[in-house]
């Protein structure tokens, strides 16, 4: 079972094509009609990790294996390139407004567990994680 992410604005967002035989972050314009119901804003986008899903964003040891980002606080375990790529993406890409994201288990129910609003800053700390089901209002920064 794979983590599937969308991203959405208001404005268009650049795409990265996957490539099956040199596999990076990548981003897809989405044209599902269901997963677009979640979100305010009318351009939706997929985003992939180097795993070709959303499960490679977090933090990575030696052997390449990917842990929550708690575990980013142990020796020996770094940020992934994915993650990095992620939050490059998304800090350049909220310089030109408000961004939502929704990640879901691929399989299951779109149900909608929790909802946060956070900077670009949010996807490079110890705490960050994608989690089920979690709804991000993206903002360059922070409202309120």
């Amino acid at each position: 079972m794979c983590m599937l992410i969308y991203i959405a604005s208001d404005f268009f967002l650049s795409t990265i094509d996957w490539d099956e035989n040199d596999p990076k972050f990548y981003v897809q314009r989405e044209q599902e009609a269901d997963i677009k119901k979640k979100f305010t804003k009318q351009n939706i986008y997929y985003i992939g990790s180097s795993q070709g899903c959303g499960c490679g964003f977090g933090y990575e040891d030696e052997f390449g294996l990917t842990y929550p980002a708690q575990a980013g606080q142990k020796e020996g375990i770094v940020e992934s390139d994915d993650l990095h790529r992620l939050r490059d993406y998304i800090t350049k890409a909220a310089e030109t407004g408000e961004l939502e994201l929704f990640s879901y288990w691929d399989g299951e129910e779109w149900e909608e567990k929790s909802r946060i609003s956070v900077t670009p800053d949010y996807f490079g700390q110890d705490a960050f994680w994608v989690k089920k089901g979690e709804f991000m209002t993206i903002n360059k920064v922070r409202n309120g």
